[in-house]
């Protein structure tokens, strides 16, 4: 049996590009002459997996785009999650190996186990496609490697991502009565019937029916503005691996130098989070600017 060396973990690509050197260089270091390595024989490979093992609705699918550069795009169905990589230099090197090493005709095998896969390989000429499932015992060994490698970078980024935390809206809008910008913490029935109250004619007309053993109202305001974009929401909300719950609360703005707009009342929102009172809760900004020509957005 041939075997294969393992690929390490995929790097996070960084947020600015001048530390892609740093990656993908790291053996030959960033400035220097590296040794010659030939063109690749394809462009880019692509994984679908599907996994219902267990429970369907816990079932687990998804994609991961590896191209010749490295570059690693991964998305997991169903979650609204996605990530992007970058493979470095022995690691590339090696998955490029095993690409070369499968059935230059393609491959279809069995797909009777619980988890199945569909792989396709881009080259200059083709895209060559093979399916077939793990427990399949005529995979050819360059094909079970490379999917196992594969899978694997979906495990460790799942095992990487923050525990989502449960939210959901209860009332939002863009003219509250509330003129100073604020946030709000209510942990109980009567600071609720206060919140409300304050809300005016855009507040719940009926009482929201909260568990505030296991729930907290989270309300955002922006107060009296002359910015024509403004409002905010609420973009999610996690568990962090010290027990934090982390809500990120999303506000648009006009960029500055916009002219100012008629002074308004303030945009709202106001959120019930899965959380007790013994959680630490950590509230996040996320801004979005709007240019001042319309249609131009930048964060």
């Amino acid at each position: 049996m041939v075997t294969f060396p393992r690929l390490s973990s995929w790097l996070p690509l960084p947020p600015r590009g001048g530390l892609v050197c740093l990656l993908v260089l790291a053996a030959a270091g960033c400035g220097e002459e590296s040794a010659f390595r030939p063109a690749p024989t394809w462009s880019e490979v692509r994984y679908h997996w599907s996994d219902t093992v267990g429970d369907p609705a816990s079932s687990l699918s998804g994609d991961v785009i590896v191209r010749s550069g490295g570059e690693i795009d991964l998305v997991l169905r169903g979650e609204g999650a996605a990530a992007r990589g970058l493979l470095a230099g022995e690691n590339l090197e090696t998955l490029a190996r095993l690409i070369d090493a499968l059935p230059p005709a393609g491959y279809s095998g069995e797909a009777d186990c619980e988890e199945s896969f569909f792989l396709s390989v881009a080259t200059p000429d083709e895209r060559r496609a093979y399916s077939g499932s793990p427990c399949d015992p005529a995979m050819p060994e360059p094909l079970l490697a490379l999917t196992a490698e594969m899978r694997r970078w979906v495990e460790e980024d799942w095992a990487r991502r923050p525990e989502t935390v449960a939210f959901r809206i209860l009332a939002e809008g863009s003219g509250s009565p509330v003129a100073r910008e604020g946030i709000r913490i209510v942990e109980g029935r009567d600071g609720l019937v206060r919140l409300i109250e304050s809300l005016g004619p855009d507040g719940p007309v009926v009482l929201p029916a909260i568990d505030f053993r296991k729930e907290i109202v989270v309300a955002v305001f922006l107060g009296d503005t002359e910015s024509a974009a403004a409002s905010v929401t609420i973009a999610g909300a996690h568990r962090t691996e010290g027990g934090q719950v982390v809500l990120t609360e999303r506000r648009v703005v006009s960029a500055p130098g916009c002219p100012a707009a008629e002074p308004r009342s303030g945009p709202f929102v106001i959120a019930v989070v899965e959380a007790s009172k013994g959680d630490d809760l950590l509230i996040e900004t996320e801004t979005v600017l709007v240019a001042c020509r319309e249609g131009t957005v930048s964060r």
